[in-house]
């Protein structure tokens, strides 16, 4: 039994392939990957991806090779020909030029990729590797040459790459990760889904390979809570790339999405107990609901697509100012939505939110993390908007001020909004009481310069809400006036 010795690369398809051939020999580490092991899924490719289902799954990834061209399936002495040439590659009794591949510094093979021996030996085309070149293209091509020279373990990988991946919208969904520990756990994931639906279907006799009716952030969020719960260190930090691609046909595509650490450690920590209960009633209520039929108005069966907290935190690692805002006054204010995005066989949850039958959803310790962890604000105004807030509620329960509650909750603009809280402050200290806003508090959450608004003045009144509200709920304030926020919502301004 020999070390095969591979490492991984940085490259997202080689990657994810070789922590492939790692998952199918049940290895949590690449290093300890033998010559075996990779013998080991070279046979089972060879023995499965000329067949059904995988030969039809195939077709997004390895169209016109030797596992999927129509040509080649009365012809198993030809197909048998490609296998051995694009699996066994890496033998170590294979022959290598002097040349080495790209992807990983190794000999490249002399193997001919093609069942006719036309193509120059140790070349590989799209038919090999996904979204690269096709026979006789020139275009980005180095020094004017056809292909790309492939080694046999960099062309296994390559081989190797549907087994570790999801099927989704017709697309394939590679997850790559900067932890060579997350990577593998994914990657793992995956190559047991798609073993054991190998075997059902073609067990049943079937064709298709099931494909994944959930979306793709949701896909790979709730895979990363599983990954998250198996990590060891508190401190491991990584991020997660995801490569949704086809190279089916003339419509090659690849679409990128990632996933940075700052979001990956705010689950993380959601996952904690501090935090559980509320955030995973949070994300309880943001999957799609079955819509009813008149014939059906119940499906046991029925699985939700999506669940929009997931879907929408890719967004905020994108954008974690504007969406992020976005975020907070969606699902920790519980803003519903004013259009549902309902499709024919389902409902948006979000536009049944409503913060009257669901303050415990109200989390000032859920929202204090996202905007730590996501959005990196500064200690000094996370104090001062608690502080704010905190005089507020004293205010607000003590003179039981509806309007300046209904202001603060739903007023748009910021003088309005200002000269309002003045005037109830003005008021309070007129009756021999001290001032419950202080100028230094105001000018840290709201201000710029002397009546200067900060430009993210709305997005800080939510965080003073949130916080405010809670203390409500707590003093049982809010429990004896929940028609002030009923009142406020009908002149709230929708924030999309």
């Amino acid at each position: 039994m020999t070390n095969a010795k591979l490492e991984f690369t940085g490259h997202p398809l080689i990657d994810v392939g070789l922590a492939t051939i790692a998952a199918f020999s049940k290895k949590s580490r690449l290093e300890d990957v033998t010559l075996d092991d990779m013998t080991a899924i070279a046979d089972y490719m060879d023995a499965n991806y000329t067949k059904q289902p995988l030969r039809s799954y195939l077709t997004v990834v390895f169209p016109n090779s030797g596992y999927t061209q129509f040509a080649y399936f009365k012809k198993p002495e030809l197909q048998s020909k490609y296998k051995d040439k694009v699996l066994r590659a890496f033998h170590l009794n294979a022959p290598r030029l002097p040349m080495r591949d790209a992807f990983m510094n190794l000999p490249v093979t002399a193997y001919q990729l093609d069942v006719k021996d036309e193509l120059q030996a140790g070349m590989a085309f799209r038919q090999h590797i996904p979204l690269t070149n096709g026979e006789g293209v020139i275009n980005f091509s180095p020094n004017g040459v056809f292909g790309m020279p492939v080694s046999g373990e960099a062309l296994l990988a390559i081989q190797a790459l549907p087994l570790g991946c999801a099927k989704i919208a017709g697309r394939l969904l590679v997850v790559h990760s900067d932890s060579p520990e997350a990577l593998i756990r994914y990657t793992t994931a995956f190559v047991k889904q798609n073993l054991r639906a190998v075997a059902q279907v073609q067990l049943l006799g079937g064709t298709k390979m099931p494909e994944n009716p959930q979306k793709l952030a949701t896909v790979l969020i709730m895979l990363l809570n599983d990954l998250l719960d198996e990590q060891e260190a508190d401190d491991n930090y990584f991020s997660l790339s995801a490569y949704h691609l086809t190279n089916s046909g003339q419509s090659a595509d690849l679409a990128i999405h990632h996933l940075p650490n700052q979001i990956i450690e705010f689950l993380r920590v959601a996952k904690t107990a501090k935090y559980r209960a509320v955030w995973s009633a949070i994300v309880k209520r943001a999957w799609t609901r079955y819509k009813p039929k008149k014939n059906k108005p119940d499906d046991p069966d029925y699985k939700p697509s999506r669940n929009w907290v997931y879907e929408d935190l890719f967004d905020v690692g994108k954008e974690p100012r504007i969406a992020g805002n976005r975020f907070v006054r969606r699902y920790l204010l519980r803003e519903p939505i004013r259009y549902a995005r309902n499709t024919a066989t389902e409902l948006d949850p979000r536009i049944d939110y409503d913060i009257t039958q669901e303050f415990e959803l109200v989390s000032w310790q859920v929202t204090e993390l996202f905007i730590r962890k996501i959005q990196n604000m500064e200690t000094e105004r996370i104090t001062a908007i608690k502080t704010l807030a905190k005089h507020l509620a004293e205010y607000i329960a003590a003179e039981n001020d509806r309007r300046l509650f209904q202001t603060i909750y739903a007023e748009s603009k910021y003088s309005s909004f200002r000269n309002a809280l003045i005037r109830a402050n003005f008021a309070h200290v007129k009756r021999n009481n001290r001032p419950f806003l202080e100028l230094d508090d105001w000018l840290d959450v709201f201000e710029s310069g002397e009546n200067l608004a900060r430009s993210d003045w709305r997005y800080m009144r939510d965080l003073v809400t949130i916080r405010l509200i809670e203390l409500l709920h707590k003093n049982g304030w809010l429990g004896a006036n929940a028609d002030a926020i009923e009142l406020a919502n009908t002149t709230a301004t929708e924030s999309e």
